[in-house]
């Protein structure tokens, strides 16, 4: 029991999970069963990665086994790790008492680890060098988009005059949020 948990006295809400919108779903598998899996293999392997997410999901007996494509024919290895990444991302931890809805997993590089991998959100959130590199990641992906508007705007300007109010205020936010990171 942990001491926030011995000074309150009381139990943690349960945490349920779901899966980010967008994300196709596999016929049968539930975020919970996905969360589940993927923290056993975190714990069990050390790193959560895409390679030790697709060699735990290839027997056929393990749940995660659907989210992936099998056939070489149809898919290669970097499909499947593409594949990985996308499952991760997309399982959602919803919980009473937290405002908003969150990724369960975060993509950082760990000083003690050998390479970037994904840690519970929760940790990452609590460890300042963990956290300095989610938000360094977090500027670079912002900065991405900032100029993937600009493009769209510059493009617009030309063939769709109307369009640009709309990527001028996109733009304006996406500057402001990472203003707010510097």
């Amino acid at each position: 029991m942990t001491t926030e948990m011995q000074a309150t006295n009381t139990t943690p809400a349960p945490i349920s999970y779901k899966f980010a919108d967008g994300f196709h779903v596999p016929k049968g598998l539930t975020a919970e069963t996905a969360a589940s899996e993927l923290e056993v293999i975190r714990q069990t392997t050390g790193q959560l990665i895409p390679e030790n997410i697709i060699n735990a999901a290839r027997p056929v007996s393990n749940p995660l086994h659907s989210v992936f494509e099998w056939d070489d024919t149809v898919a290669g290895a970097q499909y499947r790790k593409h594949q990985a990444s996308q499952l991760v991302r997309a399982i959602v931890v919803v919980k009473d008492e937290y405002e908003q809805p969150f990724r369960m997993f975060t993509l950082v590089k760990d000083n003690d680890a050998p390479r970037t991998s994904y840690l519970p959100t929760t940790f990452v959130v609590q460890d300042v060098d963990l956290l300095a590199d989610g938000l360094n990641r977090l500027k670079k992906e912002l900065a991405g988009a900032l100029r993937s508007v600009e493009e769209l705007r510059n493009l617009a300007a030309k063939l769709a005059p109307k369009k640009t109010k709309a990527l001028d205020q996109a733009a304006a936010l996406i500057q402001r949020a990472a203003d707010k990171l510097k």
